[in-house]
């Protein structure tokens, strides 16, 4: 690889280290890191059960990006005014485009179930990859 090359790579690892450090103190997200076999490790330990519901709210992480996961309840206010969490912040229009490219309609009340999307936060885009939970 070339000199330029290895800077990104570096950048995109320092940046995913510091994301985990940040999820570590946060114990109200559920935060995990995915290993390059596919193996999500939990990041921060979390006193809650995970409970069957509409979806979780949660960012599993990979080296140069995250999965963002909104469950239903989150899901509404995120379409207005983006989300925050375990660090990384994806503004409404990340999560309307996510919302778009799942299938679900972000104008209606009855959204059943959460979204998930690839967002990557290093460059701040959605990544067009979405999906219902």
């Amino acid at each position: 690889m070339k000199s330029d090359q290895v800077k990104v790579v570096e950048n995109y690892i320092k940046e995913t280290n510091k994301q985990l450090q940040l999820s570590k103190t946060n114990k109200k997200d559920e935060v995990y890191a995915i290993s390059p076999t596919g193996e999500a490790d939990r990041v921060n330990p979390s006193p809650r059960m995970m409970l069957k519901s509409a979806g979780v709210t949660r960012v599993d992480y990979r080296w140069n990006y995250c999965r963002i996961k909104i469950s239903a309840k989150a899901l509404k206010f995120a379409v207005g005014s983006g989300i925050a969490i375990a660090g990384v912040y994806a503004p409404a229009r990340a999560v309307q485009a996510a919302c778009s490219v799942a299938g679900i309609a972000v104008s209606t009340s009855n959204i059943k179930h959460g979204v998930w999307f690839d967002y990557n936060y290093f460059t701040g885009i959605f990544m067009g990859k979405a999906g219902k939970q």
